[in-house]
């Protein structure tokens, strides 16, 4: 829904930049948050339960709350850009069969999984922040890259690559 009134107002390739630029923001926000920083070091390996309670007043805490925003913001942002702008973008644009874009959206789902499974394993290891940033850079440049690619080729790779980002970010 987002996506669709950008493009109106925006422009198509537009829109693909004001999301890369929304996910570098959001990243910013919690890579800056001093709240985040002293949860990470508060973290048991056990799982605990919180009580809604404690979640609820957890949002006091403004470094978390900005985050929590900017992640929805950008989440549903790359929803309306992904679900509606993007297969427009590229019937109209690059006049791509509607055959070939649900295969571009196909392979972007598959990496998507390929990624949360394989970046799972990967954050355990070496830690969420590390596989979430690169997984932002990817798919900030993706979006980019979306904007300069003329082709099925290229968009069915960038597709791929972006998926994998996404899937990153989602660990």
């Amino acid at each position: 829904p987002i996506g669709g009134f950008l493009a109106e107002y925006l422009g198509y390739r537009s829109v693909f930049h004001v999301t890369g630029a929304s996910i570098v923001m959001g990243f910013l926000i919690a890579f800056a948050s001093k709240g985040l920083k002293q949860l990470h070091e508060r973290v048991n390996k056990e799982p605990t339960h919180i009580p809604l309670r404690s979640a609820i007043n957890g949002l006091r805490n403004h470094g978390l709350l900005a985050t929590c925003v900017a992640s929805l913001s950008r989440m549903i942002i790359m929803q309306g850009v992904i679900s509606t702008v993007f297969p427009i973008y590229l019937h109209e644009f690059l006049k791509i069969g509607v055959g070939l874009i649900g295969v571009i959206l196909g392979v972007r789902a598959v990496s998507i999984c390929l990624a949360t499974v394989g970046c799972g394993h990967l954050s355990d290891k070496i830690g969420r922040k590390p596989v979430i940033f690169a997984g932002i850079i990817i798919e900030s440049f993706c979006l980019y890259l979306y904007t300069l690619a003329d082709s099925f080729e290229p968009m069915l790779f960038l597709a791929f690559v972006e998926g994998l980002g996404a899937g990153m970010i989602s660990v």
